[in-house]
């Protein structure tokens, strides 16, 4: 299994798309995010790639409630499934 690592995203959408492609192009599976998304919509990009997440939050991460609801929410899409993981897997914590 290969694992990618990305921290302070920072909402940036075309970026973190970009990253998680490439992640997977080179065969990750999975993503460490170590932390500052900043925004729940910062995971979406992580949702569409249907890559397992895990990670902690970081000091610029402001909605840290969204993002726990983003990645818990109940949806019969897979990639909703795999990314809710991070959330039961790692026991997020702020930094």
């Amino acid at each position: 299994m290969r694992i990618g690592l990305m921290a302070d995203s920072h909402d940036r959408i075309p970026a973190i798309a970009e990253l998680v492609r490439l992640m997977q192009e080179g065969g990750a599976s999975m993503l460490i995010h170590a932390g500052d998304y900043c925004a729940p919509f910062a995971l979406s990009p992580i949702e569409a790639a249907n890559m397992s997440l895990s990670g902690v939050f970081g000091r610029n991460d402001g909605d840290t409630q969204g993002l726990l609801a983003k990645a818990t929410a109940t949806s019969s899409s897979e990639a909703s499934r795999r990314t809710a993981s991070w959330c039961t897997d790692s026991r997020i914590s702020r930094r």
